[in-house]
């Protein structure tokens, strides 16, 4: 068995885990992550807040490519949105816990 001389012990590295980790890097503490997934980051990074904001910016770009024409630009002819490329691009695990 594993023996670690720390000072906190972090389980579970989402928002909440991070926050606490920088917050004890402020004062030198000695911190240990501890997170089952093979990387960092929870249901918010992975699946809600950073999606979804994913999700929100590549509508306003398309938004903002289909008005082109009212600020004066050329009309572009845009093809239909690939949104399982969309979407490949918001999460990592997005895929893997959205698959049946």
């Amino acid at each position: 068995m594993s023996s670690y001389d720390c000072d906190i012990g972090i389980v579970g590295v989402g928002a909440a885990g991070f926050a606490v980790a920088a917050g004890a890097a402020q004062f030198d503490a000695r911190t240990v992550l501890i997170e089952k997934r093979h990387q960092l980051g929870g249901d918010c990074l992975h699946f809600g807040c950073a999606p979804s904001t994913a999700l929100l910016r590549s509508a306003a770009v398309w938004t903002q490519a289909r008005r082109a024409r009212g600020s004066g630009l050329p009309l572009l002819m845009l093809p239909l949105v690939d949104l399982a490329a969309v979407m490949s691009g918001v999460s990592p695990f997005f895929s893997e816990r959205h698959q049946g």
